[in-house]
């Protein structure tokens, strides 16, 4: 499932490395944007990639040093692309490769900062998890270990938070093969919380959105009564952080009938959770 992307998301993305700008980053921000924006930004293979970012340079960036940097950079690859033109000598037609489809088993895959867990490969829809901080103790791994019991017969991918848009979360079930699931649900804990915060209103209304004791940051209390949206919470779990512990009441109130507090310690809502939404994944 695509997700439609907004320039602001575009923006927070390059923004997160600005400070390291160069010509290497600009090749990764270029990729980026071929492969995870390209048919929603319009961007192909040549020189119109370049065109169209540079175009768009006045709106991610400030006018500044990095600014007059990354223009540098956007033309040296324009000049490059537009050397690089095939020329218009009949090609020999090249034998397209073939897809490579997921098996149609069970499978557990096992990466660094996520695991994919298909116990239902028929079902081609997959939910997404994503932990809390430390991801040394809370990420996808752990969510994994610690609450995959109650997920069985689903599919899912469980996630560190670092994997903080629903767009990477696409380009790992693209690149592991599974491009074709659809998410129909996503579950935020603690400060993973804060993605499933973020998708509300980037994912379609039929997607079930669980926020699980989330952490919250002051832009989400602007959110009211999303009809797919569920919070589960104990403020008094935030006592170490005064703000949030604020911010949750205030986000239940807005959530409505839709918000439920529990007098449970932070690590045993997800239990309660996934039992109580499990059909909902």
């Amino acid at each position: 499932m695509k997700i439609k992307v907004t320039e602001n998301q575009l923006k927070k993305i390059i923004d997160k490395n600005k400070e390291t700008i160069n010509e290497g980053w600009f090749d990764e921000i270029l990729s980026i944007g071929k492969t995870l924006f390209g048919p929603l930004l319009g961007l192909g293979k040549n020189s119109e990639d370049v065109s169209y970012l540079k175009d768009k340079i006045d709106d991610l960036f400030p006018s500044d040093e990095d600014k007059e940097k990354l223009k540098k950079a956007l033309e040296k690859k324009e000049k490059e692309s537009e050397n690089t033109k095939p020329s218009k000598k009949k090609e020999e037609p090249t034998k397209e490769k073939k897809k490579e489809e997921p098996s149609g088993e069970k499978k557990t895959i096992t990466k660094g900062s996520y695991v994919i867990q298909i116990d239902n490969p028929k079902r081609e829809k997959i939910a997404v998890v994503w932990g809390g901080w430390p991801s040394a103790e809370w990420g996808g791994k752990q969510m994994k270990s610690k609450y995959g019991q109650y997920l069985k017969g689903k599919n899912v991918i469980y996630s560190n938070f670092e994997n903080e848009t629903i767009f990477e979360i696409e380009k790992i079930l693209e690149k592991e093969g599974y491009d074709d699931y659809e998410i129909n649900s996503v579950f935020g804990f603690s400060r993973g919380g804060i993605n499933a915060w973020n998708t509300i209103g980037q994912l379609p209304t039929d997607v079930f959105i669980g926020l699980i004791d989330p952490s919250t940051s002051q832009s989400h209390l602007s959110i009211k009564n999303p009809t797919n949206v569920v919070m589960m919470y104990n403020d008094n779990n935030w006592g170490g952080y005064p703000t949030i512990k604020q911010r949750l009441p205030i986000a239940a109130k807005n959530l409505g009938k839709n918000a439920k507090k529990v007098n449970l310690p932070h690590s045993e809502i997800p239990k309660k959770f996934f039992e109580d939404y499990y059909g909902k994944l």
